[in-house]
């Protein structure tokens, strides 16, 4: 289905009984019988009403607004994830920020792959999206995507295919691109899964000097206390000798003026 062509379905709906599944023919290339009046499997994106027995002519012509606000979404969802990356960078994961550029620059390049199997448009760039990226600048606005809706708009028209293609191609399309990113960030020694495990070494390793200090602090609490009752016990005997010169001062003091 290229730009905002129709697509035409000739549908003959047959009741046998009101107690019996329906069953319906498309285009009279194949029958599908169905349990229920209200069918959704039948043709992608397409829930059908059966109501009586007959033929209709089904029109299916793409909803370019609905598709555009769903890449409106997409856009709005980069965003606010750069925004993140970008305030965990200057805030709680400063000391890790290498980490997050990596994963800032995987994520923004796979915007720049271009997919020359999509059709009239490569490049989600052709279709009225925009990005301004300055190099060493720490804005969280910094390399977020601008959208011109009428851009966009036009090019879904012309050839929405290749749009959709640009987004959801199983191959090379951009949310596989970035599904394949985000698995290498988060499978089984990728690199948050490296990361934590280096973290983690980290905390072991502050827990582990953190123990290894209590114990120097009470071993050194220990030896503060025995040298305090070692002064105390010299103060102690230091006041006896003290009385005890005292008193034999006050002996000799008679005898001393008696002289």
């Amino acid at each position: 289905m290229s730009g905002a062509k129709t697509r035409e379905q000739r549908l003959l709906f047959v009741f046998a009984s009101a107690d019996l599944d329906a069953v319906i023919e498309v285009d009279g290339q194949f029958t599908s019988t169905q349990s229920s009046n209200r069918v959704s499997d039948l043709i992608q994106g397409v829930t059908l009403t059966l109501n009586e027995a007959g033929t209709s002519l089904l029109k299916v012509e793409p909803d370019e607004v609905a598709v555009q606000g769903a890449i409106e979404e997409f856009v709005d969802s980069y965003n606010n994830a750069l925004k993140t990356i970008r305030e965990l960078r200057e805030g709680s994961l400063s000391d890790d920020s290498v980490t997050l550029i990596a994963i800032e620059n995987q994520i923004r390049n796979s915007l720049n792959s271009v997919n020359s199997g999509s059709g009239t448009y490569g490049s989600i760039y052709q279709v009225g999206i925009s990005s301004t990226f300055v190099f060493g600048s720490a804005s969280t606005s910094n390399g977020q995507l601008n959208i011109d809706s009428t851009e966009l708009l036009n090019a879904l028209q012309n050839d929405s295919d290749s749009v959709a293609s640009l987004f959801a191609d199983p191959g090379n399309g951009l949310i596989t691109r970035l599904e394949q990113v985000v698995d290498q960030m988060v499978k089984a020694d990728g690199l948050i899964d490296g990361k934590t495990e280096s973290l983690n070494r980290r905390i072991d390793g502050i827990g582990d000097r953190r123990a290894a200090l209590e114990s120097r602090l009470v071993q050194y609490e220990q030896r503060l206390f025995d040298q305090f009752n070692n002064l105390d016990s010299l103060v102690s005997q230091l006041r006896l000798t003290g009385d005890f010169l005292t008193q034999q001062l006050a002996v000799l003091q008679p005898i001393q003026n008696s002289n």
